[in-house]
């Protein structure tokens, strides 16, 4: 597969390929088989990265990414008797990715042209100098308005490698009339290989670390079913060894490495649903989620290196971020075809990971990730279905109204906007909207299908069969941002502003052909994305609102008209982010064989 996108300098060649085999050895038992391979190769593109660079004049700078990963698996299912049922797994997969600039990709971080360290192994080099703080001619429009000129490319390494082996085992018994009692285990185990460089100034920063994490999990469920309501009884169990060791001392000259604890927890689960009528069931749900956190911020800089410009350290023993949900729910079937759903839900989120600053080194704040930040979802889900029982028409309608707030959208948010600012230093103790709080969201799917052998005319001629048409519309409501003035200064509170509404129409047609006596059906298809090319702002400048105008507008002093032409280009230029613009119509052909 092969896609340019809309954006300069971020094509992708991909491959990907799949085979499975299903046997029955035995009456009682299937076994399957499933090997998947995939390679990518691309480059990337950012218009502009948070220090304001920006290489569009030099693409070529820009870094290029390599990634592979293959998914080997077998599973089995075993039928003790018509009560009992056995079910294994065991899966190995393995994922690695290389960040690098295109013309050094073969070539480590420490051959990179620039390099060198003087005699104590420190940094001495002029990497960052040539190509990143290089110093620009505020005389010249381009290198004035954030754009790097010449060979300059952009000085960041990342390789990684993850793999793991995962074994899992379930048993589901008929227990009785009234008992359905399900249980599992699984069992997975990491390997983590991480090494990455950026020269993005005097003070390079970089790490180096392998890990191999464990995690583990049981659950037992009983579905306890009556004759008026239907009990969803459970526990599950979870548990993680990060199995590393970090630095506790990071500012003192001496360091105290402790290996990190291991992390458990038990968490409940109960769903109930009871009909109302001979068309309607009521339904509630209540259970208690947790989620292990990013390895990235677990395992950043354990080693403690503080003299870097900002120093992040990550945490080995964060806990896992807790998800307390509740949700409560109608189905109603108007009528044979039409259902009608409702579902209120409510979300406690705890234990969030994010990011602190408790003291200085050399008078920059020293980070550290830890579980302080907290959350609350709450919203409502309204939908109405057509089912494709009879004729060719199916489709749904569906609402939702959600209410997103917390104090911090994203892990690195008080790293990036507090405790690197001069302004704006505290985070935030009151919840506020979340980035994520998109208040009203729409959803329609029409989907027309012919099915193979339909007879049908028109105009005395007969009509094709097999073949299908589906639509989809989607339409949300401006997502929340923090408006600023021209230095950067929060105006009124955090995520007060909010981004224009978006909407967007996809398209899928379909035509299927068989051969080989029906079992190897072809498929012909054309996908449409944004099929009325609507341009959707997704992101904004703070400072004005709008995205393609950041409202500052670099040089003065021209003497001619010519100039002054000349400096508003490259400002324009500069302001205009295709990024913060939804990908325009893009139209993809293909077929599909099944055999």
């Amino acid at each position: 597969l092969r896609d340019a996108t809309y954006l300069p300098h971020n094509g992708l060649t991909s491959y990907t390929g799949t085979a499975k085999l299903a046997v029955q050895p035995v009456p009682k038992m299937k076994l399957k088989t499933n090997v998947t391979y995939h390679t990518a190769d691309g480059r990337t593109y950012d218009h502009r990265d948070v220090n304001g660079r920006s290489y569009d004049f030099n693409l070529d700078g820009l870094p290029a990414v390599e990634k592979r990963a293959y998914l080997v698996g077998v599973s089995g299912v075993y039928a003790f008797s018509e009560r009992a049922l056995l079910s294994t797994s065991f899966n190995t997969f393995s994922t690695a990715s290389k960040y690098a600039p295109e013309h050094l990709m073969d070539t480590y971080w420490d051959e990179w042209p620039g390099y060198s360290v003087d005699s104590n192994g420190v940094y001495n080099g002029t990497i960052d100098d040539d190509n990143y703080n290089n110093d620009a001619d505020y005389s010249d429009p381009v290198q004035a308005t954030g754009f790097t000129v010449g060979d300059d490319f952009n000085p960041s390494f990342r390789k990684w490698k993850a793999r793991y082996n995962t074994g899992t085992v379930s048993l589901l018994t008929q227990m009785n009339k009234w008992n359905q009692v399900k249980s599992g285990f699984e069992y997975r185990q990491y390997s983590i290989d991480w090494d990455s460089k950026r020269f993005l100034n005097d003070f390079p920063y970089g790490e180096k670390y392998s890990s191999r994490p464990t995690y583990a999990s049981a659950y037992v469920q009983d579905k306890m079913e009556y004759n008026h309501f239907i009990v969803n009884l459970g526990v599950r169990f979870d548990y993680r060894d990060a199995d590393i060791s970090y630095n506790v001392t990071p500012r003192e000259f001496t360091a105290t490495y402790k290996r990190a604890d291991s992390k458990s927890r038990f968490s409940p689960r109960l769903g109930v649903s009871f009909p109302i009528s001979d068309k309607s069931v009521m339904h509630f749900n209540y259970g208690v989620y947790y989620q292990e956190p990013n390895y990235t911020y677990m395992y950043t800089n354990v080693q403690g290196d503080v003299s870097t410009g900002y120093p992040l350290l990550g945490n080995p023993d964060l806990e896992p971020e807790q998800t307390s949900a509740y949700e409560l729910g109608l189905d109603h079937l108007i009528g044979d075809e039409l259902r009608f759903d409702v579902t209120a839900y409510y979300k406690d989120v705890e234990d969030l990971v994010t990011t602190r600053s408790s003291y200085k080194v050399a008078g920059r704040g020293v980070t550290y990730f830890t579980n302080a930040d907290y959350g609350s979802v709450k919203g409502i889900d309204v939908s109405l279905e057509k089912l494709p029982i009879s004729g060719l028409l199916s489709g749904s309608i569906s609402y939702g109204y959600m209410i997103a707030t917390g104090i911090a959208s994203y892990a690195k948010e008080p790293y990036y906007t507090y405790i690197t600012s001069t302004t704006d230093t505290l985070a935030p103790t009151t919840e506020y909207p979340l980035d994520f709080d998109q208040r009203h969201t729409v959803t329609a799917v029409l989907n027309y299908r012919v099915p193979a052998g339909w007879q049908g005319r028109a105009f005395g001629m007969k009509l094709p069969s097999a073949w299908a048409v589906t639509m989809v519309g989607h339409y949300g409501s401006g997502l929340p941002y923090t408006p600023t003035d021209a230095s950067g200064n929060r105006l009124g509170e955090r995520n007060e502003g909010r981004l224009p509404a978006n909407y967007t129409v996809d398209m899928r047609l379909n035509k299927d052909f068989s051969f080989g006596g029906g079992k190897q059906p072809l498929s012909f298809f054309v996908e449409v994305d944004n099929l009325f090319n609507r341009h959707n702002v997704i992101d904004v400048y703070s400072r004005t609102g709008q995205a393609d105008d950041d409202g500052l507008r670099i040089g003065s002093g021209w003497t001619t008209e010519e100039e002054k032409q000349t400096w508003s280009h490259y400002n324009e230029l500069y302001d205009h982010d295709p990024q913060n613009f939804s990908p325009p119509r893009t139209v993809r052909v293909g077929m599909e064989l099944s055999f």
